[in-house]
């Protein structure tokens, strides 16, 4: 494993942008529920 590449800024700011969306939905989906 010593060919390790360093990811690209793009894709770590589209992984953030994922990770973010799916923190929204997770948020509306207990709220929806009354669950949180």
């Amino acid at each position: 494993m010593s060919a390790y590449h360093k990811p690209e800024a793009k894709v770590i700011q589209e992984l953030k942008d994922i990770a973010h969306k799916l923190r929204i939905h997770a948020v509306e989906a207990t709220q929806a529920s009354k669950s949180g």
